[in-house]
C-alpha cells in the first residue's frame, strides 16, 4: 500500500476542484480527504472522479463516489425516536448533531429542498439528561450551540429541529413518529 500525496488545487474559491496525478498505474482502494478549512468541516457535494481523461478539466471520467452529511431515507420515513436512533446507528453513524449556526444553515437548506413532504418536526440527535434540564447531543458532539423555540418546555427527553422556518428546536414526545435525518459523513455512489 502506498501513500500518495501530491495535489493540484484551485486554492479559495466558491468551487474548488482537486486533482491528484498519479505517476503509475494504482488500484484505488481507499480514498480520505479531509478538509482544513476552520471556517465549514463539512465536504457536502464533494464528487470523486477517477480516471485518465483530461478532457474538461477531468470531469468527464466516471464518478465512483461523493460525500454527503445528510442521508433522505426513503419509504414512510417516520418513527418514534428510539427506532430513528438504532435506525441511523445501524445503517449510517448516528442521529444529527448540530454545532453551530453554518451547519443549522446548510440543514435548513437541505431540508426546505427535501424531494418529499416533511412532518412539521424532524427529529434530531438532541436528548435531555433523565434527572436534569440539560441536553446533549447522542453522538457525543460538544453542544456550544442551540436554536431553542422561545417557551419550549421540557416534558420529554426527545429533542425536534422544526422542518420549516425558523427551524428552531424543541422537545417532543419520544413517541411521536416524525421523519429524521442521519449524518452518514461518507457514501458511496
Amino acid at each position: 500500500v502506498e501513500k500518495v500525496n501530491c495535489v493540484i488545487e484551485t486554492g479559495i474559491t466558491d468551487k474548488p476542484w482537486w486533482r491528484l496525478q498519479l505517476p503509475a498505474v494504482y488500484r484505488v482502494l481507499e480514498i480520505e480527504v479531509t478538509n482544513r478549512n476552520s471556517d465549514k468541516d463539512r465536504l457536502n457535494g464533494l464528487e470523486i472522479l477517477i480516471g485518465n481523461s483530461k478532457v474538461n478539466n477531468g470531469n468527464d471520467n466516471p464518478r465512483v463516489g461523493t460525500s454527503s452529511t445528510i442521508h433522505q431515507h426513503s419509504g414512510d420515513g417516520e418513527e418514534h425516536h428510539t427506532d430513528t436512533l438504532l435506525y441511523c446507528r445501524d445503517f449510517h453513524w448516528d442521529l444529527l448533531s448540530i454545532r453551530g449556526p453554518e451547519e443549522q444553515e446548510i440543514i435548513d437548506e437541505m431540508v426546505s429542498s427535501a424531494p418529499f413532504s416533511l412532518t412539521s418536526h424532524l427529529w434530531v440527535g438532541l436528548r435531555r439528561s433523565i434527572f436534569g434540564t440539560s441536553w446533549f447531543w447522542m453522538s457525543g458532539d460538544p453542544m456550544d450551540f442551540t436554536q431553542w423555540e422561545h417557551g419550549s418546555h421540557q416534558s420529554s427527553p426527545c429533542g425536534s429541529m422544526a422542518s420549516m422556518e425558523p427551524s428552531t428546536w424543541k422537545q417532543r414526545s419520544c413517541e411521536e413518529h416524525l421523519n429524521f435525518i442521519c449524518y452518514t459523513g461518507w457514501c458511496q455512489t
